[in-house]
This record gives C-alpha cells, structure tokens and sequence, in this order.
C-alpha cells in the first residue's frame, strides 16, 4: 500500500508532516550579457489623481450581437482604461498594450475592436503619454517567418492582417516589443538559427521595434518548452549586431536573480521579460526590475500565465504599479491585460464560450468501495499512489483536519432550530430556513513533534489523470525525495507508457536501468 493511501486509511496527523506541507509549498514556488545597452528612460507625464477608481459601467457586459473577439476587444479596452488612467503621473512606468498573438487571427479581431471602439482613443500618446506602445508574439510557423507576421508588406503585402500598419503606423509615437520570439517552423525540435539571425535582422532594421525577447532559449528557462534552446553561442550569434534589441523571456514568474544569470552567461543582452501573478509579488518585482537596471537591462512585466490571475480587478493591478513605482530605480515596461487573450481570458471572462471543466470529485469512498464504485464506471483514480483523496476510514475520529494534496479541509457542526428567517415550502410541507453565521472561527494546531518523515509524496506534479500526462519532475528525483516513490518505484504506473525494453528511443536512464534501479523496494521484495 502507498504512502498517500494514508488518506484513504485513517485522519491526517497534522503534527508528524507540518514541515512536509512547508516543503511542498515552497517547491511550488522553485521555478545572462557581453554588451550592454544603456536603460530606455520613461517620458515624464503630467500629475493624477492620486487614488484612482475604475468607472463601474466602463466594463461592458457580454452582447448577444457581439462576436467573441468584440466581447473581448471591448472588455480590454476597458481594463486597459483603468490601468492608464491609474498609472499616470508615473514618470518611470511605461503602460504597453495586451501581449497579442500575431500568429492568431482572432487575437486580430479582438485587436481591431479595441481599436475601433473606445480603445482607438487609449492608444493615442497625445490622450495618454504613459502609453509606450504595442506588444505581441510571433514564431516562424507556416512558412510565414517571426518578424513578418508583425510586418507582411514584403511577404504579403496584400495581407489583410497586418499588424504594423493597425498599430505602429496608425498611433503616432509608439513603439513594438516581441514579448516572445521564436521558430516552430520545420516542426524539428530545435531552434533554427538562420532563420532566427534573419528574422532579428528585419527586425532590427525596423525602427518601431524596441525589444526581440527569444523566448525560453537559455538554458535553465521553463522546461515545458526545451524545444526553444539554443547554447549560448547560437543565442549570441542570433543576436550578434542587435545588442540593442536583444532580449530573454525564461518563461518563468518573476525571479530577481535571473538578470544575473543573464549576464553571468555572457549574452548579448538589453531586455528580459518575466511574470507577476498578483499583488503580493510587489516586493518581488521591485527587486527583480531593480537587479536588470543593475546588468543595463531594460525589465518587462506580464500579468500571470492562464485563465486565473491575481489582477483579474484592474483597480488591483494599478495599485501594484504604484508601490511599485515607489520602491524602483528606473523604468520598467508592464503589459497593460493578459498574455494572448483569445486563450487567457481573466480580463474579459464573461466573454468566452463557456467551457465545462469536469473537476476531479473528491468523493467519500467507502473502504470496501473503489472510487469508480463511487463515483462511475470509467472514472480513473486521480493516481495511482493518491486513489481515494480525503476518505479516511477512521471517521469517528474527532477534531481532525483532512488534507491531500493542496487541501486542507476543517470540518465543524453546526446545530439549529425551526426558528428565523423561515417559510414554508408549497407541495412538499417543508420548510426553508436562512441562517448566517459569523465570527466563527477554526483553531488548527500544528507541531513538528514527531516529524520525522521526508516528503511523503507527489502525485500533483507528475503524469495523472487530470492533466494530461505533464511531468515535473525526474525519474531519479522522484525516488530520492518522495518516500511514496521511493517504496512504490518507478516502473509499470497505470499513468505512464509500460516500459519497453526493445525501445529505441534515446531515454535516460533507460527502461532497462528503470527496471534495475528504480523499482523500489516494494516490486523488488515482492
């Protein structure tokens, strides 16, 4: 039996895996130049009102006779109202558009109404001198390359999706930042430097663009796309002559030590791009953008990564900008609305087709019951050393906490009578009463006692029956920091792919290794 069944087989002792949370949590949270460019300087603009307040009937609500891309285009319009009516004043923070999709025709749609309603005003420096500009990204993909996506008038000129023309060249006075920059093109897993170096030249000789951060090339950045790599070398020669515009996007939340591992790899660099997820990463930032003015680099901020994000309220967002703007040395470029909005859609989220996300039933599972017993034939376990989250067999323990995984669960009975705010119901003979409860409170007492376990387990974090097969984290780790993994091994989970010994696939360590060392002491007795 796993070590994660233990949720399955009686109530959670707090006190002997305190410090197994604490471990977990922070693991959540573990996630350079040979020339360099003098700061890009923020243009000072007039006073404002120093407590700004979104308008409430700014934000339009979903039309039946809006597209999609309307609903959305207006709804960032709004947001990105707030933002720059918030920030102005702020003479070392430059306000940069929603981080488009080039690439994505219907980020095109949603572009063009912004602009063709209430957003054509927001865009116009005149109106809102804190407006620096545009910002997108853009991967040689069908044969189009990075840079022409941006600007098809060599390649296509009679392309009716021609992002420069609806932005550079119909606001007078801003500028363009590839947020990400890339090749999918040969659909081979690695990055094809010569159409790279040509894209960055085109690019370079266009005086609108600013920045080119490639994204995830640097070794170190998001593995989720190792497919972007290059070696130092190739970034450098990439970028070779285009010091000015060189840039890095790890992919990665913000990291105030990133700078230095730019620099300490000795890469052209003048720009670097990372991720704030909520208000409370305002110190975090500060940091961040304070070590890239130490390396000569010029710092960008996006807002989160998803459908979820911490400044979902714009009035939010421009509080963080301004304690920001308090602790900073220089300037810093924030993206003013999501990352490609046809997919993230927490600045417009009453604009997107509703999407039904079956979440995973944390049932209660009898102990002489499965969890398709439960909950439906077909209906997998979450995984397969963590089967039955929060069911413990031992319920007449009291005053217990349940927790799996990322959930603490503090249960409490409440006991009321037939009196109150009540009314019979028609029919049944019932009755419908309303209660409110307040000021109750729970007392959760932790110790480290009687630690004396590693970490337990992972089950989040590794190949499972809700996210797809994704995997976080190795083989090797696995079986040395997680006791489940380390009992239980490696080989012959219900989901991963079986090992097969006749592969010839380049595998480390190899199926036959796995079998050998990572078997666990469990398969190996038995």
């Amino acid at each position: 039996m796993s070590i994660h069944q233990t949720c399955k087989n009686k109530g959670f002792n707090m006190k002997s895996y305190f410090f197994i949370i604490i471990f977990i949590i922070l693991a959540f949270f573990a996630g350079i130049s040979t020339q360099q460019a003098p700061l890009l300087h923020a243009q000072a603009v007039p006073p404002a009102n120093p407590n700004p307040s979104a308008d409430p009937n700014a934000s339009p609500k979903p039309n039946p006779n809006q597209t999609e891309a309307q609903c959305i285009g207006f709804a960032l319009s709004a947001y990105l109202k707030t933002i720059l009516d918030g920030t102005r004043g702020l003479s070392n923070i430059n306000i940069i558009s929603p981080e488009f999709n080039l690439t994505n025709p219907k980020e095109f749609d949603i572009f063009y109404a912004m602009k063709s309603g209430a957003g054509g005003e927001l865009f116009k420096r005149q109106n809102y001198p804190n407006f620096f500009g545009f910002i997108g990204n853009a991967y040689t993909l069908s044969g189009v390359g990075a840079y022409h996506w941006f600007n098809p008038s060599k390649t296509d000129p009679n392309s009716a999706q021609n992002w420069k023309n609806e932005m550079i060249n119909a606001y007078a006075g801003t500028k363009f930042i590839f947020g990400e920059f890339g090749h999918f093109g040969d659909g081979e897993n690695k990055a094809n430097v010569p159409d790279l170096k040509q894209q960055v030249g085109e690019a370079d000789n266009d005086s609108s663009v600013v920045a080119v951060n490639l994204f995830a090339a640097m070794e170190g950045s998001n593995p989720e796309f190792t497919r972007h790599n290059m070696s130092n070398a190739q970034i450098n020669d990439v970028f070779s002559g285009h010091g000015d515009i060189a840039g890095e996007n790890p992919g990665f939340p913000l990291n105030e030590e990133w700078p230095a591992k730019i620099k300490q790899a000795g890469l052209t660099n003048s720009w670097i791009e990372m991720i704030a997820n909520g208000p409370g990463d305002v110190q975090t930032a500060a940091n961040y953008v304070n070590k890239a003015h130490a390396e000569g680099y010029n710092p960008i901020i996006r807002a989160c990564a998803g459908d979820s994000c911490g400044f979902e309220e714009p009035g939010l967002y421009v509080q963080f900008i301004r304690d920001l703007s308090a602790k900073i040395t220089g300037p810093v470029w924030i993206i003013g609305g999501p990352n490609e909005p046809a997919t993230e859609h927490w600045a417009a989220p009453g604009c997107s087709p509703t999407k039904v996300v079956k979440p995973f039933e944390l049932a209660d599972v009898p102990c002489n019951k499965t969890y398709e017993d439960v909950v439906g034939a077909g209906t997998p376990d979450y995984h397969s050393l963590r089967p039955y989250p929060a069911s413990p067999c031992k319920k007449q323990a009291e005053d217990t906490l349940l927790m799996c995984g990322q959930d603490l669960v503090v249960k409490d009975v409440y006991k009321f009578s037939d009196t109150g705010d009540c009314e019979d119901l028609p029919n049944d003979g019932g009755r419908r009463c309303k209660y409110k409860i307040t000021n109750t409170t729970a007392q959760v007492s932790l110790g480290l006692n009687d630690a004396t376990f590693p970490i337990m387990g992972n089950t989040q974090i590794v190949p499972n029956s809700e996210n797809s097969g994704e995997n976080r984290i190795k083989f090797k780790q696995r079986v040395n920091e997680y006791v489940s993994w380390y009992l239980n091994g490696i080989p012959y989970r219900a989901e991963e792919k079986p090992e097969d010994l006749n592969t010839t696939e380049n595998q480390t360590p190899t199926p036959l290794s796995r079998i050998i060392n990572l078997s666990g002491p469990l398969k190996k007795l038995l």
